[in-house]
């Protein structure tokens, strides 16, 4: 009887999970990764090994933070056991992921993106780490119209503005051009990195830019 129990706990286990955007397996993949990222983090590797295991922190917390904000968007709240286990076993570690009252979601962890280019400004990773905090800082800047900026100071516009000009400047060095670049001899602009970043910024942050001092 106790064993036909016992299976039956582990089936309506597996089923709930089944519905789950992070199950055990992933969250422990997550913690073993989490984990190694730091240890290297933490050594004395040279900077650009730091600066790329600071910059894979910052790609996997995004990855999980687009999972718990489909929760929040699905749901309301994040649910399962496993999730709520993820979540606090990377507090633990250092790598807090919290949800924010204000925009009711949760917000872009930048500041891993900013270690690494804190570490070693020039890498492989430079242009995706400066386009995570683009694109972060700009996702967290409005509830859910872009087009409705929620307050902002000038320094932080300015900061976002400096760092779509350095990357459009780096457009043609940047990871993705391959793949979008016109073959005519002599052109290496990225198109579609141009196009995507000057999208970031809308029209009225702009304007705020301009003439908000």
């Amino acid at each position: 009887m106790r064993s036909l129990i016992v299976t039956s706990l582990l089936c309506c286990a597996g089923i709930a999970q089944a519905h789950d955007l992070i199950t055990s397996e992933s969250a422990e993949r997550y913690l073993a990764q989490a984990q190694q990222r730091l240890e290297v983090l933490h050594s004395r590797q040279p900077p650009a090994q730091r600066a790329e295991s600071a910059f894979a922190l910052g790609r996997m917390l995004d990855e999980i933070r687009d999972l718990l904000n489909r929760d929040i968007a699905a749901h309301g709240r994040i649910q399962g056991l496993s999730t709520e286990y993820l979540v606090r076993e990377l507090k633990r570690k250092g790598l807090t992921i919290e949800l924010s009252p204000p925009l009711g979601r949760f917000p872009a962890n930048v500041s891993w993106y900013r270690e690494a280019l804190r570490i070693a400004p020039e890498g492989a990773h430079t242009n995706d780490a400066m386009f995570g905090i683009l694109q972060g800082e700009f996702y967290d800047s409005f509830d859910a119209d872009p087009l409705q900026a929620r307050a902002q100071p000038w320094s932080g516009l300015q900061d976002q503005i400096a760092l779509g000009e350095q990357l459009l400047r780096r457009a043609p060095a940047y990871s993705d051009a391959e793949e979008t670049t016109d073959d005519s001899p002599g052109d290496s602009t990225n198109t579609s990195t141009a196009q995507g970043l000057t999208s970031v910024i809308p029209p009225n942050h702009a304007g705020n830019a301009q003439g908000g001092r």
